[in-house]
């Protein structure tokens, strides 16, 4: 916490160096906040001010050699205001604290001129190939060097493909980027399904260094509103991972840091039928995306920056009810004052915190990215109105070779093959004022007015319902990636958080189980399942992410993941029952938004199916009407499926004419023994 009685942190280390002065030596702090100064035998070498980049710090002139001892000293500053406003520093409306400290790794790199600053990598696979840009940096003498680019395969080291520019004249001083084509035989393909990893190695006379990359390519289609992975439509599921949250939970230990803990989390998180993960609102360490690479995540990468919308710049549409929501802003004013004037009011945008400013910080960051094979698209930004996220975008574009594309939150859609950033929240529109439950939705998330609830799946008869979660319309039609969604968060011991209170009160009111924490895991699953078999069926979106797979838990929490530990990783049981089907790649739905039907009727159930691989998928549809454990009526119908695929299928459901609760069960089964459910409820009542 913030203090009048420490304004910094120290770190102090020794070592030494065998051998005569290195020529180049440059320290590389991986990430710290607040900012980092460095001190290297009592002299001052330098400060970087940037939170969430690295700093790199050049010791060369300053290093003592032949075994004497070296003291290097670090300071950070101990609160967000160590680093000036023009500086990002990581304001999150919904976490409490602002934890100092170096956060990643810190390496000493001794080495000779011609030095390698820095190499990123563009893959084409049309060519077979890979284009290599290393940055060198000549010494106080000119030299001739030669530039080799060798790539063998990361893990057998086989040799694969060699490039080299054989002359290069540098001047005195001299930074030039150079331009490399290395042909790679026999080209494996990296993908979640195969993360094929090679090695690139670059040398000079003087210098040497290496990096891995995976070939391939990853955009969005604005004409099919679809992802394209390796010049195939690729539909995306996933969640986030809000490292900056984690780290104020009060049971997460050293867990960020240790590889295995690290490697299962994102082994869980692919079990849950995951293929990309949101880097929420900042960046964790290093081996993060080291791990993502080797495990096969695909990785959206976003830049802190979470300054929400003040009220005024919401446009209420026509069609939708005035926003008027006293009794959830009441309680949340009741437990986050800060949170409520916030929203009330609005969070502004630091006006030091200009396009200028920023370019450093994405110029730094792009480059640390450019070669994992995980992150495929950038995210500038989270939830804030302003053009110095776009103007700072369009200037670092081109220090990314794989021109990613870019998400800009409600910054507007910059390009053709960007996505449209929606964060899907039907669920605070339970708290309209004089609104049925589940019938009337927030203006500025919803084209029309529909809401969602369990009790009333209207809300998911209709997929316009996701076009215009942003403040900005998606008049041109981009691609939409559901980077967010699932309001109805829990506390890992079952308890709802600050935000989610207020809703699972509604529920009570509307019939769910919310009485015991087994009831809200209940609910809680049940909700999110229903949400994201709507939202993936509709085939309206690019990508599904629900929020939030990793996050921190506590009694003042805003929101939640849904492990029950954090030691072992294990999910909820109702979340793994439900939830993971939902995210199927074989997914089903059953598609029937009526709560209440007449006894004695026959019902026309719609269910769809969808093929997310590049498969032909051929298995059947069975569908039951459950009463408690026992099936009353039941059918199956054959469905054939193409690679990336929809389809739809009917059945007559004949109701008993008994008043009671009843469940419509669609399961998805094929010869290879896999099976996928999608569950509804409705009551009967007599006509």
């Amino acid at each position: 916490m913030q203090s009048e009685r420490r304004e910094a942190f120290w770190y102090r280390r020794t070592f030494t160096v065998d051998g005569d002065v290195p020529e180049v030596a440059v320290l590389r702090i991986g990430k710290a906040m607040h900012g980092s100064k460095v001190f290297l035998n009592g002299r001052e070498i330098g400060e970087h001010q940037p939170n969430f980049t690295a700093g790199h710090f050049d010791l060369a002139g300053h290093v003592r050699a032949e075994g004497a001892p070296n003291e290097l000293v670090v300071r950070v500053g101990a609160w967000r205001d160590a680093t000036p406003p023009s500086v990002a520093n990581g304001f999150d409306l919904e976490r409490y604290r602002s934890i100092p400290g170096i956060y990643d790794s810190v390496e000493l790199t001794l080495t000779a001129y011609p030095y390698i600053q820095l190499v990123r990598t563009r893959p084409n696979l049309a060519e077979g190939g890979v284009t290599v840009f290393a940055t060198i940096a000549n010494g106080a003498d000119p030299v001739t060097t030669a530039v080799e680019c060798a790539v063998t395969e990361a893990e057998s080291g086989r040799g694969r493909g060699h490039g080299a520019i054989k002359l290069l004249e540098l001047r005195p001083f001299e930074v030039r980027e150079v331009e490399v084509t290395v042909g790679i035989d026999d080209v494996r393909l990296w993908s979640p399904d195969n993360p094929f990893l090679y090695r690139l190695v670059v040398r000079t006379s003087g210098d040497e260094t290496s990096v891995r990359f995976g070939m391939r390519s990853f955009t969005f289609d604005r004409d099919l509103g679809k992802a394209i992975l390796n010049g195939e439509p690729y539909p995306l599921r996933g969640s986030n991972s809000a490292f900056f949250r984690f780290l104020e939970d009060p049971t997460r230990s050293d867990h960020p840091w240790r590889e295995e803990w690290v490697r299962k989390l994102h082994r869980q998180f692919k079990a849950m039928h995951w293929n990309m993960i949101r880097y929420s609102i900042g960046f964790p360490p290093e081996l993060w995306y080291k791990i993502a690479d080797e495990e096969g995540l695909l990785i959206l990468d976003e830049f802190p920056l979470f300054y929400p919308l003040p009220e005024s710049a919401v446009t209420p549409q026509q069609d939708a009810p005035a926003l008027d929501t006293p009794e959830l802003m009441a309680e949340l004013n009741a437990s986050s004052p800060e949170w409520a004037s916030a929203i009330a009011t609005g969070t502004p945008w630091p006006k030091e915190l200009t396009a200028e400013r920023l370019e450093v910080e994405y110029r730094e960051w792009v480059e640390e990215r450019a070669n994992h094979a995980c992150v495929v698209a950038w995210s500038a930004q989270c939830e804030c109105a302003t053009d110095a996220t776009g103007k700072a975008v369009t200037a670092v574009r081109d220090r990314d070779p794989q021109q990613r594309p870019w998400g800009n939150g409600w910054g507007g859609v910059l390009k053709p093959d960007d996505y449209f950033d929606a964060h899907w929240y039907p669920e605070p529109s339970w708290h309209m004022r004089g609104a049925p439950l589940g019938t009337a939705g927030l203006a500025m998330t919803f084209k029309t007015p529909l809401g969602f609830s369990h009790n009333d799946m209207t809300a998911l008869a209709d997929p316009r319902s996701v076009m215009s979660v942003n403040d900005h319309p998606n008049t041109e039609g981009h691609a939409i990636l559901t980077a967010e969604y699932g309001w109805s968060w829990l506390n890992r011991d079952g308890s709802p958080t600050i935000l989610s209170a207020p809703i699972y009160r509604r529920l009570t009111d509307a019939g769910w189980p919310t009485k015991t924490a087994e009831d809200r895991r209940y609910t809680r699953a049940r909700i999110l399942a229903a949400q994201t078999e709507f939202l993936r069926a509709n085939r309206t979106v690019a990508g599904v992410m629900h929020f939030c797979g990793l996050a921190s838990s506590h009694p003042r929490a805003f929101t939640s993941d849904n492990f029950v530990d954090l030691e072992s990783l294990e999910f909820e049981p109702n979340y793994a029952r439900y939830v993971r089907d939902a995210f199927s790649p074989l997914g089903v739905m059953v598609d029937f938004a009526n709560t209440e039907v007449p006894a004695g009727s026959t019902q026309e159930v719609p269910v769809t199916v969808i093929n997310d691989t590049a498969e032909v998928w051929r298995g059947r549809v069975h569908a039951r009407l459950l009463r408690g454990d026992r099936t009353v009526w039941t059918s199956t119908k054959a469905v054939r499926l193409g690679a990336v695929g929809q389809d739809r299928v009917y059945f007559y459901v004949a109701i008993p004419r008994t008043e009671e609760t009843y469940q419509i069960e669609a399961e998805l089964t094929d010869e290879s023994g896999r099976v996928v459910r999608s569950l509804r409820d409705f009551r009967t009542r007599a006509e």
